[in-house]
């Protein structure tokens, strides 16, 4: 017994470094090795972003949603990927992103501030998307929307209607390519 619960407690911390490495002898970050080795495509921003001359470049990881990874592995084409980019901004503007810090607003009493103009951003980008989501056949909303706004896979997508196996792949891919090739003939790409 005390030797397996030993050898779980190993995995378990080297498992936690190739997670997160922490800074390296320069004190910089970079994509963990775990990244690197789940297939992940790590950027490094052009020379001329550089801050100083001794400065390292800033990386980051181009492949983190499910979209990225579908454009990246050859699913998709350049233009459906740029449809689904422009439906996520849409999504974003409406405010119905999930907000993962709190604003920079400070809090105060008293009166109340005029939300006005709030409100009406929010209700031009809600109209935009709900506008896009039109355009997409209604047999492959259903599959747009898991991939592109809730970030899940297009087979767990189809899974969930009660395909299974092949089929989930088969059929997700399909219903999510003719939804965005819908939404890119609409936003004009």
């Amino acid at each position: 017994m005390g030797r397996r619960r030993k050898s779980r407690s190993i995995k378990a911390k080297s498992a936690e470094r190739l997670r997160d490495p922490g800074p390296d002898e320069g004190g910089r970050y970079s994509p963990s090795p775990w990244a690197l080795q789940h297939g992940h495509t790590v950027e490094t921003a052009p020379r001329d972003l550089r801050a100083t001359p001794d400065s390292s470049f800033p990386k980051r990881i181009a492949t983190q949603r499910i979209i990225d990874r579908y454009r990246a592995h050859g699913h998709l084409e350049h233009r459906e990927w740029q449809a689904a980019n422009a439906l996520w901004s849409l999504w974003c503007h409406a405010g119905l992103e999930a907000k993962v810090t709190s604003g920079y607003e400070p809090v105060t009493m008293g009166g109340t501030s005029n939300q006005d103009h709030k409100i009406a951003k929010r209700l031009d980008g809600a109209m935009a998307f709900l506008e896009a989501m039109r355009a997409v056949p209604y047999r492959s909303q259903g599959a747009v929307r898991a991939v592109v706004v809730q970030d899940w896979t297009a087979s767990q997508w189809a899974r969930g209607r009660g395909y299974t196996g092949r089929d989930s792949e088969r059929l997700g891919l399909t219903r999510l390519r003719s939804g965005l090739q819908a939404l890119a003939a609409h936003l004009g790409y």
